[in-house]
């Protein structure tokens, strides 16, 4: 297991070892060289970070950019990309610092035998050992350098190795899933059609060929090797080309070869200037996938390798999570996206108070809010007229409002056979109203309204409703 996951992660390793092994040093050796300035003074070194209490300067950070630019063999960069580097070098080197630490906890053994060879698979990368170890000595690196810096690189693969070691191997069920929801798109042969294929120079000659071989197109070869068409002849396909239906039916030019019968010669078709094909339908072929048994392993391998890329994204993000970072210069890098405020998903209630709030009036007359015990109607000495609206609703009214006959017995409003009260709840219930006003039925002994000398209008909504008397 750790042998196929060594094979599989060394490609990381090496991503890792080209980007630090020049630059390292560098973060190791600076101490605390604030205020470095070059002879021309055109430039002030400074601190533009610190991990774990220890001051990344601005020119390190530079030697690591211009490092990775080199290797990565990156021609083109915007001013824009630049913060963006910064931002991925600094990354890097945090992670870098972290790992180290990790791979120090470990003490794990590095026996020569694996840095030999390490070694060895570099010179395979010369042409011979000579020009191995003349690159070497001109690039200024000792030996024993070079075989310390490839104990560091093996002990930092083994620390990823034996993190991933434990990851869970790719079930049967994963591989066959993955095919049937992607054979469509990665594992199948569309429909089409096989065509012979000749392509010409010239539309004339292009015409001439065609008429000939539609006689004989069992022959067609012998026919092109005549010498009248060699000079126009631009191509000829060794074994019939496969054409989609698909890609057919999509070009105006060519959607004519798929009602071809099988041995027919299409006519001559523009493929573009000084270029006309003439084509022989061969076979017609229907959409066919790739068996699941010759693609299994490819599979397995593929959701293995993002298995194991996102288990290594997860650790990176691990280590880097561990170090302390102190950011003193934010220009150089890339500026944040700005933060949208966080909505909560609960409603906000509206504020309540103890004291019922009568509710907005409206067109609609809205009922008093009635209560367990019923409420009577307040009775002021001065009488309250009904409002009156363009189109008066019961009895005709005049300027003057009309008020009950009065006797010397208080007359009360005609009360049914039964008097109808509204029923009370605590939720307060408002009465159906009908064309015929309904008084209100009351729980237990009726309570009429407190009659005084002055007779009382009742109170009347936008569109008032007279009160039924004995008179009617």
């Amino acid at each position: 297991m750790l042998k196929h996951l060594r094979t599989h992660m060394r490609w990381i390793m090496i991503a890792i070892a080209l980007a630090f092994l020049l630059s390292t040093f560098l973060m190791y050796d600076s101490g605390t060289n604030r205020g470095r300035e070059p002879s021309d003074g055109r430039f002030q070194d400074y601190a533009v970070a610190a991990v774990n209490g220890r001051e990344m300067m601005r020119s390190e950070l530079e030697m690591i950019v211009r490092n990775y630019i080199q290797q990565s063999n990156i021609r083109e960069i915007s001013s824009a990309d630049i913060p963006y580097l910064y931002q991925a070098a600094f990354d890097n080197a945090v992670f870098q610092i972290e790992l180290d630490k990790e791979v120090d906890s470990r003490n794990l053994d590095v026996s020569e035998d694996e840095i030999t060879f390490q070694i060895n698979n570099m010179a395979d990368q010369f042409p011979t050992r000579e020009a191995f170890f003349q690159s070497i000595e001109r690039s200024g690196v000792k030996m024993e350098d070079l075989r310390r810096d490839l104990r560091r690189q093996i002990e930092m693969e083994k620390t990823i190795e034996n993190h991933l070691a434990g990851q869970e191997v790719v079930s049967e069920d994963a591989v066959s899933s993955f095919y049937d929801m992607m054979k469509g798109l990665f594992y199948s042969r569309p429909k089409g059609f096989l065509f012979d294929v000749i392509r010409l120079s010239d539309d004339k000659t292009a015409g001439d060929l065609r008429a000939k071989i539609a006689e004989n197109s069992e022959n067609w070869r012998e026919i092109v090797s005549e010498d009248v068409y060699s000079s126009d002849i631009l191509g000829v396909s060794p074994e019939p080309s496969f054409f989609s239906e698909r890609a057919l039916s999509e070009d105006e030019s060519l959607s004519f070869m798929i009602h071809l019968e099988i041995g027919e010669v299409g006519g001559v078709a523009e493929m573009s200037s000084n270029d006309y094909m003439i084509a022989i339908k061969r076979e017609n072929r229907e959409e066919t996938f790739t068996p699941f048994d010759e693609v299994s392993l490819d599979i397995r391998m593929m959701l293995e390798q993002r298995q194991q890329r996102a288990a290594l994204d997860a650790f990176r993000r691990d280590l880097t999570a561990r170090a302390v970072v102190e950011i003193y210069d934010n220009s150089i890098f890339p500026v944040p996206e700005p933060v949208t405020p966080e909505t909560t998903d609960e409603p906000v209630e509206p504020e309540t108070t103890d004291t019922p709030v009568e509710p907005e009036t409206t067109d609609i007359p809205v009922e008093p809010e009635t209560t367990d015990t019923p409420v009577e109607p307040e009775i002021t000495d001065t009488p309250v007229e009904p409002e009156i609206t363009d189109i008066p609703v019961g009895p005709e009214t005049t300027d003057t409002p009309v008020e009950p006959e009065i006797t010397d017995t208080p007359v009360e409003p005609e009360i049914a056979d039964t008097l109808v009260e509204p029923e009370i709840t605590d939720i307060p219930v408002e009465p159906e109203t009908m064309d015929i006003p309904v008084e209100p039925e009351i729980t237990g002994t009726p309570v009429e309204p407190e009659i005084t000398d002055t007779p009382v209008e009742p109170e009347t909504a936008d569109i008032p409703v007279e009160p039924e008397t004995n008179d009617r």
